[in-house]
């Protein structure tokens, strides 16, 4: 995988850094499953300065008059924050949403100065240059996007996860444990007087062999 140079107007850490594909992919996947409390989006925020930046003043400049991070992670006005409504898009963009994955491929270009895609003659193509880190983590995303998967346990804290094995459905074994419980329950409820009556046959055919 190509690594991807984001040049940050900013004067934080990801300034100007290259960021590897994998990375950009793991500060995606703990965006999406950072819980709506004040305190994890803030610590978000300061886990990855400046992933966020040069899309949040794009998305909504309803309350630019205030500090970044309190912008981001708190909603003054009974909505939601813009730090929620972005984790929205991401979310979606998790599931498969072609919508919400141009939007956020989208945001933060300006209209009549910049593209989304640009032509390149050595490889016969077309290339998508990201400004910010977001873009080029959710640029990562749609191409694994056969990797992504949602926790098929409706109580898992963190769902979004990715995957190799197409067949997997729970992020960890602890998240396995509700479901297996539930399909023994079920056999039980299904099977379990046949498994008595045929425990209890065996039993006696071996008393009578002994005998």
């Amino acid at each position: 995988m190509r690594e991807v140079n984001i040049q940050q107007n900013s004067s934080r850490e990801l300034r100007g850094k290259t960021l590897a594909p994998k990375t950009l992919l793991s500060a995606l996947q703990d965006f999406a499953n950072t819980g709506s409390e004040p305190q994890r989006s803030a610590y978000f925020l300061k886990r990855w300065p400046g992933f966020l930046e040069g899309v949040i003043e794009r998305l909504t400049k309803q309350e630019a008059a205030l500090s970044p991070l309190a912008r981001l992670a708190y909603d003054l006005q009974g909505g939601k924050s813009e730090f929620q409504r972005l984790q929205s898009y991401v979310r979606a963009a998790w599931c498969g949403s072609e919508d919400k994955i141009a939007l956020l491929l989208w945001l933060a270009f300006e209209e009549g100065k910049s593209n989304l895609v640009l032509p390149d003659w050595r490889r016969s193509n077309f290339r998508y240059e990201p400004k910010t880190a977001l873009q080029a983590a959710v640029y990562e995303l749609l191409k694994h996007s056969r990797e992504a998967r949602v926790c098929a346990n409706a109580d898992c804290a963190s769902p979004y996860f990715l995957t190799l094995d197409p067949r997997r459905k729970f992020c960890s074994v602890e998240c396995t444990q509700p479901a297996q419980r539930e399909w023994r329950k079920r056999w039980w409820a299904r099977h379990g007087k046949q498994w008595r009556a045929k425990l209890k046959k065996r039993g006696r055919s071996s008393r009578r062999t002994k005998r």
